[in-house]
């Protein structure tokens, strides 16, 4: 790509096809359900709407003993 574009930016890209939940969005549901977890929640609650959310959350909260209700709008 950079030398289709005649340029010296070095371009990188992430790919996020093999992610469990499908998007990035398990880089940020880990660290939630991480800290949650630690100070002592028991439950998180969640509403999705395509529901990439709630499977990046329901997959971090399998790593933790903490359960998730998930809200569909």
């Amino acid at each position: 790509m950079e030398e289709f574009l005649n340029t010296g930016a070095k371009i990188y890209y992430k790919y996020e096809g093999v992610s469990p939940a499908g998007s990035h969005k398990t880089n940020t549901a880990n660290p939630q359900a991480y800290y949650n977890a630690k100070e002592g929640i028991e439950t998180l609650v969640t509403e999705i709407g395509a529901g990439q959310w709630g499977a990046a959350l329901s997959y971090a909260i399998g790593l933790f003993d903490i359960s998730l209700e998930v809200l569909l709008f």
